[in-house]
């Protein structure tokens, strides 16, 4: 039977936990800043070289409606991850087998059919979005290229997912560096050679994607003496494996879905109450602070991989080690990088703004509140990554969806809707994110503790 090559991966199981999770988040911290530097590399090129003065507000309109899209089937990673991590850490190569080829069926299934409805329906959406007019034409052709783009997507997430979940964290960075350095260079080509604007960063984001997705299946497909291997023989649904990816893929999607719907929201109002030049600088915050905050998720799929791992192993001490290292390396992190993002935020927001066709002074100072409020708050978020990974690792997703959900639905909801109307001012609106992580760090770290508990007197009664 085949088994999966050490030098490939990453055995959370055995030696040293801080070093080995720093060997395996760094190379998927770069992943996954590449894979964001498509939608950053999308603003700046636009922001600093088209000609459109709309074009920067366009992809800002649109943005928060394509990652609400991209999280429909995003769960599917969440899936993925979870079921492999713990059948790796069990060596049940067999079932690692059925959890990528069902994995890669359900996820291209939700991301061909998202891609459809978005770009049928992006104009009735960004309008009842309060798109504002001069973006609307732009958004809507931004954000139908970027949902041709919504299949290829999904199935990178599944085989990225898939290699990350037996310790490969480096195949998925070599990939992506790639495709993100041919995303900027068709960036330029585009906007710069042949005049276009949003429509041109969008389709040089989608030629990236198609090199990404071939690339991983190449991978997949040339591994056949590991278990993860991809073949066509073998792509079918198994049922039972179904269930188990089913098991973490909905709630972590309708969990990432919650937060995306009020992402959505503050968009809303923001188009309703505020200036084009706000549109502008919270497009450009965003894109700075999401530099940050891609680096922390990376904690979420490092703590789920090493708890996940450990709880097929059978070795409860290095599970709960796990957590505590994640913790402490994440936290670290938020609060460096977050400081010198701070500083440095004037000369960052100024990389995407053209001077001729903005009005630079009010952009920075909107952006410049939005940044140290977001990364201020970072470090909380930080926690919140690490709780969330140890909970799905250690089996459990639908807890961390339920503690969201009442997040979004509640606290955010009031503020939004029933508070902010009140105030209208863009430094209280962006103060709903540190409450919220406020909230999201007492309950995960109640439910860690009590799913932790229930764990351990699990596994004596079995001993």
């Amino acid at each position: 039977m085949a088994t999966i090559t050490k030098k490939r991966r990453v055995d959370a199981t055995e030696g040293s936990i801080f070093s080995k999770m720093l060997y395996f988040v760094i190379p998927l911290m770069l992943t996954n800043l590449i894979q964001q530097l498509y939608t950053i590399a999308d603003n700046l090129v636009v922001g600093r070289f088209s000609a459109n003065p709309a074009a920067l507000g366009a992809i800002g309109s649109s943005a928060s409606v394509v990652a609400f899209l991209t999280a429909l089937f995003s769960g599917f990673s969440v899936g993925t991850a979870a079921t492999v991590s713990h059948d790796c850490g069990a060596k049940d190569y067999k079932a690692i087998e059925k959890d990528v080829h069902t994995s890669f069926i359900l996820s291209s299934s939700v991301g061909l059919a998202v891609g459809i409805i978005g770009f049928i329906f992006a104009r009735p959406i960004l309008e009842l979005m309060s798109t504002k007019q001069e973006f609307i034409d732009s958004a809507v052709v931004y954000m139908q290229i970027r949902c041709v783009g919504m299949p290829f997507v999904s199935l990178y997430n599944v085989g990225a997912a898939t290699l990350r979940s037996v310790g490969d964290s480096r195949t998925p960075l070599n990939i992506l560096t790639v495709s993100g350095l041919s995303n900027v260079l068709l960036n330029l080509v585009f906007v710069l050679v042949f005049g276009m604007s949003a429509d041109g960063v969008a389709l040089a984001t989608l030629a990236a994607q198609i090199i990404s997705v071939v690339w991983i299946f190449v991978v997949l497909s040339k591994r056949s003496d590991e278990p993860y291997s991809f073949k066509l023989s073998q792509l079918k649904v198994d049922s039972k494996t179904a269930k188990r990816v089913l098991k973490f893929a909905i709630p972590g999607a309708i969990q990432t879905l919650g937060a995306h719907i009020m992402n959505i929201f503050i968009a809303s109002a923001t188009n309703n109450i505020f200036d084009p030049e706000v549109i502008e600088a919270r497009t450009i915050a965003g894109n700075i602070d999401t530099i940050l905050i891609t680096v922390l998720d990376t904690y979420i799929a490092a703590t789920l991989t090493f708890a996940g791992q450990n709880k097929g192993a059978g070795k409860p001490d290095r599970i709960k080690k796990s957590l505590f290292v994640s913790l402490a390396q994440v936290c670290s992190i938020a609060f460096v990088v977050g400081q010198i993002m701070i500083l440095f935020r004037v000369p960052l927001i100024r990389l995407f703004v053209n001077d001729e066709l903005y009005n630079v002074d009010a952009i920075i100072t909107h952006a410049s509140t939005i940044i140290t409020i977001m990364l201020t708050s970072y470090i909380l978020y930080a926690a919140c990554c690490s709780l969330c990974g140890f909970i799905r690792g250690l089996g459990y997703s639908l807890p961390t969806m339920v503690v969201a959900l009442s997040d979004v639905f509640i606290l955010r909801t009031v503020w939004i809707f029933g508070l902010f109307p009140s105030v209208k001012t863009l430094e209280f609106l962006y103060l709903l994110y540190p409450v919220s992580y406020v909230i999201f760090v007492i309950a995960y770290g109640a439910v860690s503790a009590v799913i932790w508990k229930r764990f351990k007197k699990n596994s004596v009664e079995k001993l």
